[in-house]
């Protein structure tokens, strides 16, 4: 009798770990009162430099075109910041510019056609830059096999582009625009990181490490950058309605980009790497506390489920 009350002591114990870190912990991470201040605090440049159009803050964008580029040049441009967006494609550019400065006529947008695959096309962007004041650094161009598959199975091609875009390029973007932050100083840099770079998921498997270098990355640069007093963030959420989730369906766990880019703005920045949406945080808790084998087999089993649903889709749109 005694090794069953032991016993039922240890799984009720147990239990309630279990339950605080999957529901209670995942509250830290909600909104902090001075956020609308801290996101302006960026805007103030500690070089000296004389007052043009130019000299305003810039919030630098890749990847703007898409649905979550969109909707940090949205944010960004309602807390006043000037906009640079870039995408490769100009004539898709053209219109994010004419859609945000519609809503914001006051908000002075450049756009600029930039290619993350192309090492030319981002030295190009970055010299055009050298006389504007960034500062912040939106890292959200990415690549991802939509189609989730056996890494055997992806495309050669599909490859080079997740690492040209998600590792070369948007590292070598960065590292080409250190020195003007660091010049600048009181500047923001933001990672689109994701929930699969902490839990590696089968079936996107080169998308996830791809991320998992991005985590590495930004929480070094972090240390490297606090005595310049700039701020590394990686947002590393799960499940966003947008293009390469190829969704617009929302639900509890299915949030739209908008959401997503208020919560991670409005989120407590604790660590460099924020899952800034409480029911992503949720299942991220959960997952992580299963055993590895178990938690990835759950992974595979949705992923193919997944694909599923998502070929149906693509044959129904043909």
């Amino acid at each position: 009798m005694s090794a069953l009350c032991w016993l039922a002591s240890t799984l009720i114990v147990w239990l309630c770990l279990w339950l605080f870190r999957v529901f209670v912990i995942p509250m830290f991470t909600l909104s902090d009162r001075g956020a609308s201040k801290r996101i302006r605090s960026y805007m103030h440049d500690s070089s000296e430099s004389t007052s043009t159009e130019l000299s305003s803050p810039f919030a630098l964008i890749t990847g703007a075109t898409g649905s979550i580029g969109s909707a940090f040049a949205e944010y960004l441009a309602r807390e006043g910041y000037s906009l640079i967006l870039t995408g490769r494609s100009e004539s898709a550019l053209e219109v994010a510019a004419k859609t945000i400065s519609t809503k914001h006529p006051s908000v002075t947008i450049l756009t600029r056609v930039c290619d993350l695959n192309s090492h030319v096309s981002i030295r190009n962007l970055v010299e055009s830059l050298s006389e504007i004041n960034v500062a912040v650094l939106v890292n959200n161009a990415g690549a991802v096999n939509v189609l989730p598959d056996d890494a055997l199975d992806i495309p050669p091609e599909v490859l080079e582009d997740i690492l040209a875009v998600n590792v070369q390029g948007t590292t070598l973007l960065t590292r080409l625009m250190l020195p003007k932050l660091k010049a600048r100083k009181n500047c923001l840099i933001i990672f689109m990181g994701s929930i699969t770079g902490s839990l590696p998921c089968p079936m996107v498997s080169y998308y996830s490490a791809s991320k998992a270098y991005t985590h590495a990355l930004g929480i070094a640069l972090q240390e490297e950058l606090r005595p310049s007093a700039i701020t590394v963030l990686v947002a590393a959420p799960a499940w966003i309605a947008s293009n390469m989730t190829l969704t617009k369906r929302t639900s509890l766990l299915i949030i739209s980009p908008d959401h997503f880019v208020r919560c991670l703005f409005k989120a407590r920045w604790t660590s460099t790497v924020v899952n800034p949406y409480y029911w992503h945080r949720v299942v991220e808790s959960a997952l992580g506390m299963l055993p590895e084998m178990i938690r990835t087999r759950m992974q595979y089993s949705q992923l193919i489920n997944a694909r599923s649903k998502i070929q149906r889709k693509l044959k129904k749109d043909k």
